[in-house]
């Protein structure tokens, strides 16, 4: 069993060193430098104004929690808006596609009586 448990393993890993080969995965790495880069601070008061929001949700409906919320949805709103961050979600997704589709051919080639739910299992790009 461990044999089998460590050929999977160079499986994955082979799969994995081919799959930051693609364009998308190449672009998202570079997205990713330029985003941190440009947008540092956009990201650093909506990281801050998020917080901050979830601290307070115990206190929704409230006044003072509708502010930060409102806040913390413009803050949010701004940092989305920006091209390089709908492209680098966009890219996202498409490589978690990927990765979905081929989890369920091998899925398929196991069997198809194999039941998996990817985006529970995998979520390999989410935060």
């Amino acid at each position: 069993m461990i044999n089998l448990v460590i050929f999977m393993e160079e499986l994955i890993d082979k799969y994995f060193d081919e799959l930051i080969k693609i364009d998308e995965f190449q672009e998202l790495l570079k997205l990713k430098d330029i985003i941190m880069d440009k947008y540092k601070n956009l990201i650093i008061g909506f990281r801050t104004k998020e917080s901050i929001y979830l601290d307070m949700k115990r206190f929704e409906g409230t006044e003072e929690f509708n502010k930060v919320k409102k806040d913390f949805m413009l803050a949010k709103k701004s940092l989305y808006e920006k091209e390089e961050i709908k492209r680098y979600f966009y890219l996202e997704n498409k490589i978690q596609e990927i990765i979905d589709n081929d989890i369920n051919e091998i899925k398929s080639v196991i069997s198809d009586d194999f039941k998996i739910n990817v985006h529970k299992t995998c979520g390999l790009l989410k935060k």
